[in-house]
Order: structure tokens, then C-alpha cells, then sequence
């Protein structure tokens, strides 16, 4: 499974990922069988009294599988061509779907794999991982149930179709349960309720800790005052995030040499050259970094008060950011701190 841990991370890709398609692909082959379709109503089935009978305080938690796993195996007998054991599966337990009626009244209506790429809701789970968050407890109580039992087959659909994120700690209380079922594809990560995201790729850890606002370590401060240790942690994440934003403002005070202007065209000019000589395999993905580079060198320069060398830059190479001419001339508007803001388009960046 994709597993993510503070203390260690696993994430099962490439060849292994393969070997784990071909052997999805082999048990649902077999789905065929009377045999192998009583095992897949089974195995949830076992799963789903294991968590009734299991101890109040992992119950919560552990119950935050049912349903990603009760849609994925659905969906998983209707591309396999099983519509009646995809039918008497849902049947048997989608009224155990608590909350979630809605959305099992319209899993109910796919029945094809067209269904499916017209289903707004659940072409999602094919597409991404549902994120299940659960305390390190909970999380070594499912797995042992698994393993012990040998479902094989929700072992599989946990590796491809789910992000299990597990932090040391208490399990959740309700009101976190409440709205880890409320949301369509599980509980946000950890990544996503700190990093600013904008668009494409996320930032890197150096650049995040420079954009991190003091208010966005504010579920660490609510126990740093009792907890040393997280205290010192946050002291030392704050002052790393200030030497770092006074090196950028030192970078951009010196953008007034003739120098560094000239390295800052140099530098955007050398990646474009770059990427138009790079092998056409890898030059579509190489590309996607250059117009996000160029609005933020371009923002950069006016917020350090270069006009004239943000002026050259988008002049230069405006003109290179195929499919953003609307954009690129919507940011040659923006020449100012008060303007960004009044920007719905770059605000965001």
C-alpha cells in the first residue's frame, strides 16, 4: 500500500506496481468461479464485522475503509464483467454505507465501464487515491486482520486504490471522523493542509518553508505549550523560514546590479534552451516548468521593485508561453504589490 508515516515512508511503485496489476487482474479473472465470487463477498464481508467487533476506540478509524474499499470492489466486478455479483455486492452492503446514500444510489447506476467515464463522482477513484488517515494502532490492527485472514484480494485494492497515512498518536476523535466521511475522497494529507498549493507541482521543501506563514503552524502551536520538544521543533521551522525569506530579499536586493539582472535572464533563457534541445520523449514534461517560472520570476521582479528588468523579462520571453497569450497579457498589468492582489488569475501564485 501506499503508507505514509512520520517516522518512515513506503510507496510501492514501478515493477513492483505490475506485479500487483497482474495479480488484480488474475483474481478477477477468477471472479468467474462460484468459488472465488463467494470469497470477494466474504473478505468484506469479514472485514466489516471485524470492525464492528473491534475496540471502540480503533473502531472509528478503522471503519474509514469500508466504504472506499465497498466502492472500489463494486467497481472492480463491473469492469471485470460481473454485473450480477456487482449487483448482489451491492446490494448485501451498500445499505451499510452510512452517510454516504447519495453517492451508493449513484454507484448503483454504473453498470458499465462508459458509466463510469461519465460518473463525475467515481471516475475519481480510479483516477486517484482515496486517503485514509488512522492513528499507527489502528493501522497495525487492520493490517493483521488482512494478513492473518490472507485477503489477498482488499490487500490489493488498499495498494492501488488507497493512500494510508498513518501518524504516532491518539486515533481521531469524532469530529475529525465526522469529517474524514463527509468528503469525497477521504481525509486531505498532511501536505495538503500545509503547503500552499497554486498550480502544477509542489513546491520544494526549501521554497515551502519560505512561502509558510507563522499561522499555518497552528495545529503544532496548540500543543507546543505542553510539548518541549514540538516547541523547539516550531522554533527552529520559524527561524529556518526567516533566514531563508532574508536570503530571497538579499537575492532581490542585489537584482539592481547589472549583473544580476543579466543572470536572472541568463538562467530562464538557458532552461528554455534546455528544454527546446532535450530529447522530444521527455520535452513535453520538461516544458511544464517553464510557464509557472516565468509568471514567478516575473512576480518576483515586481515585488522587488525592478520595473524595468520585469518589463524586459516578460517582453523577452512572453511571447514563448504557447496557450497563455490571455494570461501572459493579463500579468503584464500586474506591476505592482497592490495590483497582484487585485488579481483573481496570479493572487493564487
Amino acid at each position: 500500500a501506499v503508507v505514509s508515516t512520520q517516522s518512515t515512508g513506503a510507496d510501492i511503485q514501478g515493477d513492483e506496481d505490475s506485479l500487483h496489476i497482474d495479480k488484480m487482474k488474475q483474481v478477477l479473472t477468477n471472479y468467474k468461479s462460484a468459488q472465488h465470487q463467494e470469497r470477494a463477498l466474504n473478505q468484506y464481508g469479514g472485514l466489516c464485522d471485524f470492525v464492528e467487533k473491534s475496540l471502540e476506540m480503533y473502531r472509528g478509524e478503522l471503519s474509514l475503509v469500508l466504504y472506499p474499499l465497498f466502492v472500489q470492489i463494486y467497481l472492480e466486478l463491473v469492469l471485470g464483467n460481473q454485473p450480477t455479483l456487482a449487483r448482489e455486492f451491492h446490494e448485501k452492503f451498500g445499505s451499510q454505507q452510512e452517510g454516504r446514500e447519495d453517492d451508493v444510489k449513484e454507484l448503483e447506476t454504473i453498470t458499465s465501464k462508459e458509466a463510469l467515464l461519465l460518473s463525475v463522482t467515481f471516475s475519481q477513484f480510479r483516477s486517484n487515491k482515496y486517503v485514509v488517515r488512522m492513528c499507527k494502532d489502528s493501522f497495525n490492527c487492520l493490517l493483521s486482520h488482512l494478513q492473518d485472514n490472507s485477503h489477498v484480494l482488499l490487500l490489493n485494492l488498499i495498494n492501488l486504490h488507497l493512500f494510508v497515512d498513518v501518524f504516532d498518536g491518539l486515533p481521531k476523535p469524532p469530529s475529525q471522523l465526522a469529517l474524514s466521511n463527509s468528503t469525497l475522497m477521504g481525509d486531505g494529507m498532511r501536505s495538503v493542509n500545509q503547503q500552499k498549493m497554486l498550480y502544477g507541482v509542489q513546491h520544494s521543501p526549501a521554497m515551502l518553508n519560505a512561502l509558510l506563514d507563522a499561522d499555518e503552524y497552528q495545529e503544532e502551536a496548540t500543543f507546543s505549550e505542553t510539548d518541549p520538544k514540538k516547541k523547539k521543533k516550531k522554533e527552529r521551522m520559524i527561524l529556518a523560514t526567516v533566514k531563508l525569506k532574508d536570503k530571497m530579499k538579499q537575492v532581490l536586493t542585489n537584482y539592481k546590479s547589472a549583473q544580476h539582472q543579466e543572470r536572472a535572464l541568463n538562467q530562464y533563457g538557458g532552461l528554455c534552451d534546455f528544454v527546446e534541445k532535450s530529447l522530444e520523449m521527455y520535452r513535453g514534461e520538461l516544458s511544464l516548468v517553464l510557464y509557472p517560472l516565468f509568471v514567478q520570476i516575473y512576480l518576483e521582479l515586481v515585488l522587488g521593485n525592478q520595473p524595468t528588468l520585469a518589463r524586459e523579462f516578460h517582453e523577452k520571453f512572453g511571447s514563448q508561453q504557447e496557450g497563455r497569450e490571455d494570461d501572459v497579457k493579463e500579468l503584464e498589468t500586474i506591476t505592482s504589490k497592490e495590483a497582484l492582489l487585485l488579481s483573481v488569475t496570479f493572487s493564487q501564485y
